[in-house]
């Protein structure tokens, strides 16, 4: 179960749909909504940059200013957030912080059951094109489940579970099972083993099997060789449209998968919407 949900504001379409998702979620459960509007000083000041000394007036100015902006611009997502859960019905909690967008997420997240963010995220008041690392230091932080969503507001038909036989690759799948459990969509899993002995990835694949059968959750085993993110890209590719699960740390292939170059490319691209737990 999901009683509360953590979401990080931002102007975005990543973030409209991860609202859409937990308005959805929180009928379904009865979950309290939690919206985190973050003004980001550093960043602000960051924007600003250097000013040689008889420009620090103009500089101490434009910070002022962009921070009115922030600030104005955070008050008016969680009117929009308040507005939408009175419009549906939800409880909910709001809050405009000052601080790292992802640290300040990271601090409700302490006492929550899931965190839902944009795969690609916006927090930059000056570049709001730019993707910033919120989600990856969502990821290594790991306080409860994050789940990553794309622009695309359709529901995942069903959900391929990245499994090495890790720790954090087992406790992303108790966390999901549990928080998932209502959801129709989850009622169907692909597990799939990266390795090059097909005997040793079935049988890893096989406790996973039983443990969800407990659950009254579909299963189907693949055990491909390759390298890890590129083997879950194209899996995920060939399933079409599914919810890719995996621990945040694994062993080093699927640690690689977040943290390194290939694991960027599953992110930036943004076309299969994640849940990450360690």
């Amino acid at each position: 179960m999901s009683k509360r949900i953590v979401i990080g504001l931002e102007k975005s379409n990543y973030t409209q749909v991860a609202l859409k998702i937990a308005v959805r979620r929180a009928k379904q459960l009865g979950s309290v909504l939690v919206g985190v509007a973050v003004v980001d000083v550093e960043d602000i000041k960051d924007s600003v940059g250097g000013a040689p000394a008889g420009a620090i007036h103009f500089a101490e100015k434009a910070i002022e200013k962009n921070l009115t902006l922030a600030e104005e611009r955070a008050q008016e997502l969680i009117r929009d957030f308040e507005s939408l859960c009175k419009q549906n019905g939800i409880s909910y909690e709001s809050y405009i912080k000052v601080g790292n967008p992802a640290e300040e997420i990271i601090e409700e997240g302490l006492t929550a059951d899931l965190i839902i963010v944009g795969i690609k995220t916006h927090f930059h008041l000056e570049h709001p094109e730019v993707v910033g690392d919120t989600l990856k230091e969502l990821l290594k932080a790991s306080v409860c489940p994050v789940m990553a969503v794309t622009e695309e507001e359709k529901l995942p038909d069903t959900v391929l579970i990245a499994y090495d036989g890790s720790v954090q690759a087992s406790n992303a799948i108790r966390e999901y099972v549990h928080i998932s459990m209502n959801l129709p969509f989850a009622k169907k899993a692909v597990l799939l083993n990266v390795n090059d002995n097909i005997e040793e990835g079935m049988e890893a694949l096989k406790k996973v099997e039983d443990y969800l059968k407990l659950y009254s959750i579909e299963t189907t085993k693949l055990v491909k060789s390759g390298k890890p993110a590129k083997v879950i890209h194209e899996v995920a590719k060939e399933i079409g449209n599914p919810l890719v699960l995996i621990g945040a740390y694994g062993h080093s292939g699927l640690t690689e998968l977040f943290f390194g170059s290939t694991a960027k490319e599953i992110i930036e691209d943004g076309n299969f919407p994640i849940f990450v737990y360690h």
